[in-house]
């Protein structure tokens, strides 16, 4: 009897640490994802980067997910797939109106873009990963005044039988979703007839998103300040 009793706390046991070990293998990561600018203002006809940004506490191998605008005011022009090299990239196509894409803004009216990252490297070469990265780096021409939402949204991807936005570097067929998701906004102004931006909340509510060129001077202002700094004194 006694043998029976020990037998089965043995079988037990074991189930209890299979269902643990299962549970912690499959428990989902922290991820979260925020969309720039926040809340930004733009010139009408000026172009403007907005990106997507991750954090995570795991590696990751890809994603799959939705990026949402409203193309009456927006013209998605350009982007950058992993632009840290987070994920060492082998990118997926990506929705947009530009030459060589094979997929289109289909999605909601042409206000939608599927983008598809998968990592370039191995596993073992993401372990340096960053636990923050940019995803994708969007570049627009503001076309028509008005605010526009920049979304992010994650999607389900039933191929492989697993759904998910987010997949594993070590190729395991399962994926996760995005824990929080902080949105932006941009509003297009018109920079003769309201230079104040009173129709984007009169510059109080906004932030001024720099243009391309801008930020690109700034980058080089900055690199020559650090050379200046790294000279030797006399």
């Amino acid at each position: 009897m006694n043998s029976t009793h020990k037998a089965l706390r043995a079988w037990l046991g074991a189930a209890v640490a299979t269902v643990a070990l299962a549970t912690q293998a499959f428990a989902a990561p922290v991820t979260n994802v925020t969309v720039t600018p926040s809340a930004g203002a733009v010139a009408l006809s000026s172009q403007f980067h907005a990106q997507v940004a991750v954090s995570t506490d795991t590696i990751i191998g890809g994603a799959d997910f939705f990026f949402s605008f409203d193309s009456t005011l927006l013209t998605l022009v350009g982007w950058t797939i992993d632009p840290d090299n987070a994920l060492a990239t082998n990118p997926g196509p990506l929705c947009g109106p530009a030459p060589g894409c094979d997929l289109s803004p289909t999605y909601a009216g042409g206000n939608t873009a599927e983008i598809t990252i998968t990592a370039g490297d191995t596993a073992a070469a993401l372990s340096s990963q960053p636990g923050s990265f940019t995803l994708v780096d969007l570049l627009f021409t503001a076309s028509n005044l008005g605010t526009s939402a920049l979304n992010f949204a994650d999607i389900n991807n039933s191929a492989n039988g697993y759904y998910g936005t987010f997949s594993p570097a070590d190729g395991t067929p399962t994926a996760w979703n995005s824990n929080s998701i902080s949105n932006g906004s941009v509003c297009v102004y018109d920079p003769v007839n309201d230079p104040n931006q009173t129709k984007c909340g009169g510059g109080g509510g906004s932030t001024q998103v720099p243009e391309p060129g801008t930020m690109a001077l700034v980058a080089i202002a900055l690199g020559g300040l650090t050379l200046r700094r790294k000279q030797p004194r006399a």
